[in-house]
């Protein structure tokens, strides 16, 4: 709803008419409407991306209808009754509508192809903007002519003639226009020097991409989060019981935002307790009141509370982040380790340990080799079994029927079975030395103690076998603060190259880190192709294989704008960002196309060059701020995170808003001093330098 209200004031400033506006307002609902249609028929549902996409599309939705009402708005202004002005003012922007549309679109045919989580996340986004702005080209071709030709009054004053705040407007816009034309009436006549600082600047923002931090995806306030808390193996249910109370007892003293406090711990059986084994650990988890009832963070929340459980003794307390957009649900640094001899993966483990440590951000790095479970390992004396006429699987078989039990036998009560298992008492096998003393029985019928026929090591077994690939790996996790992924990743790779590692043993980097690399690559391609087929559907309205890459100079503009607003705004690269990248490629290129669109018109009408390159560029100078003040100021509400779960769409928003500031207010300049350029090389070479049909020929004619 705050994207709507801004499009529509900017509406209402620059075209200084409520019946413009509104009827710009009236096509951003049939446009969403129409789109939940064609949302239906291609299967797709309402969620969180879907609608996300809408968001981001309710500033694009208006851009090719800002551009035929203004455009019939100029008409009008020359004089043209109303039916005139709206079926010229359409004729004459017609293609470069469409064309900026299929440019748009054909950006995000890339996405729906790219393989793993981003493809699987972004083909609802990607598929609801084509939609949208699929309708909304339809829109701006046939309702508003239309509206316009019956809205507008056939006298010329009116309400917003004499009104004083668009009479105020008025003044500025013409003013605003006199000073652009004079300005680049200079630059022109100065193209090289324009066009050098414009290559200046994009290098010298270049070094500020090595500043900024990476990450997958960034994290959500989700109102909720888990601790994990560990003693050591072998430990209590009594003891863990009373670390877990302590816990939750400071967490309810300390934070007042929490609204539900639970605990899990304990021995697990089936597939839970495959997952946290050993009963020597359990999670504690908080949920928090919505975000618009707290003043902290969960981020800020959960920081304070680990440094308030630091009281709790003996305990290992630590954040486990569960992200559903994650691999895995995995989130941060992993260290997987792979080879078949478990201490020979424990040495490395401590040494990667240590080598992590020195990482600054790196807050604590756990190994799945740490956690031992306290075993009794029975060490068989074969000479001494054999000469009692015994072999070792039946000592085994004695020790296993004293500790765990054996069905002796059963018997039926009213029909129903029971079976009874014989076992030591539990106060005799509470401690190993009483085990020493078990009475095993020999095949001559007498006794003798387990400790004359073996001998009982204590000993820390691994509390499960971690295995990848039928790889065995052990995995080192580490704790991140301060430090964003990217950064860390760097610094752990090139320490970890400084190991010198056995033969058959090997190290990865996975979690987060490894999805990331793996979709900034497809994204990176992803956004090569829509490159390519950008410059295709140019070349093709253009009928030139040249005058494509003047427009494409607007992106390394809108590069430069995308590194000085994730710089100024602290805000890593992760894979948001890298989609609003591709979407920006499509967007940018379009108030290039109706400007040079317009230029070509004029000179097609035999206008001078430098003339048409003027008048053109100004002509199309209010169309080109609305759409690109429509389309960033749509997306502010999302930039500003305003509201749950916006910080995952805040990058993409921010990198369309920085990248379109920048390469509309360079463009303006920038482009007609690149297509001036142009125009004489072609020139000087002996070539039409304009090969542009005046839509408007047949009523010019008549």
């Amino acid at each position: 709803m705050q994207a709507v209200i801004l499009v529509v004031l900017i509406l209402l400033a620059f075209l200084r008419s409520g019946r413009s506006a509104l009827i710009i307002a009236i096509s951003i609902p049939v446009s969403i409407v129409t789109t939940f249609a064609v949302m239906d028929f291609a299967n797709l549902s309402l969620n969180i991306i879907s609608l996300s996409g809408l968001t981001l599309a309710v500033g694009m939705v208006v851009d090719d209808a800002v551009v035929v009402l203004e455009n019939i708005f100029r008409f009008r202004e020359q004089g043209s009754d109303r039916k005139q002005a709206a079926v010229l003012g359409a004729k004459e922007v017609a293609v470069p509508v469409v064309i900026s549309t299929l440019t748009t679109l054909v950006v995000f045919l890339p996405i729906l192809f790219v393989p793993g989580i981003a493809g699987f996340l972004f083909r609802d986004l990607a598929l609801t903007i084509s939609f949208s702005l699929s309708v909304s080209s339809l829109v701006a071709l046939t309702l508003i002519p239309m509206m316009t030709s019956q809205f507008f009054k056939g006298g010329v004053e009116s309400f917003e003639s004499k009104n004083s705040l668009f009479r105020f407007l008025k003044s500025r816009l013409e003013e605003l226009e006199r000073w652009y034309s004079s300005a680049l009436n200079k630059a022109v006549d100065r193209s090289g020097t324009i066009i050098g600082a414009a290559v200046l600047l994009f290098v010298a923002t270049l070094p500020l991409f090595n500043q900024l931090g990476g990450e997958f995806f960034p994290r959500v306030d989700e109102s909720a989060f888990s601790l994990q808390v560990s003693r050591e193996p072998g430990v209590s249910l009594l003891e863990l019981e009373r670390s877990i109370s302590q816990v939750e007892s400071i967490i309810r003293d300390k934070v007042p935002e929490a609204r539900l406090v639970v605990s899990d711990f304990g021995d697990k059986e089936g597939i839970e307790g495959a997952d946290s084994p050993g009963g020597f650990q359990g999670i504690v988890r908080v949920e928090l009141v919505p975000q618009e009832e707290r003043s902290r963070t969960q981020f800020q929340i959960v920081s304070d509370v680990l440094v308030d459980l630091t009281v709790v003794p003996g305990v290992d307390i630590q954040e486990t982040i569960q992200d559903p957009l994650s691999p895995d649900g995995e989130n941060g640094l992993i260290v997987q380790i792979y080879g078949y001899e478990g201490d020979i993966r424990k040495d490395l483990s401590d040494g990667v340990k240590e080598k992590l440590a020195q990482i600054e951000g790196v807050v604590s790095a756990y190994s799945t080799a740490d956690q031992g479970r306290p075993e009794l390992r029975l060490v068989m004396d074969r000479e001494r079994i054999s000469l009692v006429g015994m072999n070792t699987n039946q000592v085994a078989t004695a020790v296993s029927n004293a500790v765990q039990g054996n069905v002796a036998t059963s018997f039926v009560d009213q029909g129903v079975e029971f079976e009874v298992l014989v076992e030591l008492d539990p106060r005799d096998k509470a401690q190993s030395n009483d085990l020493e003393n078990l009475q095993v029985q020999t095949p001559d019928g007498t006794w003798m103690p387990l400790k004359n026929l073996a001998r009982i090591e204590r000993y820390n077994g691994p509390t499960n076998v971690l295995r990848i690939n039928q790889e065995r790996v052990t995995e080192i996790r580490t704790e991140l603060d301060q430090i964003d992924l990217k950064t860390a990743t760097a610094s752990a790779r090139t320490l970890l190259d400084e190991i010198e590692w056995p033969d058959g043993y090997r190290y990865q980097l996975a979690g987060s880190a490894e999805e990331q690399a793996e979709s900034f690559g497809f994204l990176m391609i992803a956004f090569l192709i829509a490159a390519i087929l950008t410059y295709m559907v140019m070349a093709s309205q253009f009928e030139s294989l040249v005058e494509p890459f003047i427009i494409f100079f607007t992106i390394p503009l809108a590069l430069s704008g995308v590194l000085l607003i994730l710089w100024a705004t602290e805000t890593s690269v992760s894979v948001t960002s890298m989609v609003g990248l591709i979407l920006l490629s499509g967007i940018v290129v379009n108030n290039g196309i109706v400007m040079i669109d317009y230029i070509k018109i004029l000179q097609a009408r035999g206008v001078e060059r430098k003339e048409a390159i003027v008048d053109g560029a100004t002509r199309r100078l209010r169309p080109i701020l609305m759409t690109a003040l429509t389309t960033i100021l749509s997306m502010v509400p999302l930039a500003l995170e305003l509201g749950a779960g916006s910080e995952t769409w805040s990058p993409m928003a921010r990198t369309v808003i920085g990248g379109l500031t920048m390469s509309t207010i360079l463009m303006l300049f920038v482009v007609p001093c690149i297509y001036n350029v142009i125009n004489k090389t072609v020139e000087r070479f002996g070539f039409e330098s304009s090969n542009k049909f005046d839509p408007l020929a047949e009523e010019v004619m008549a």
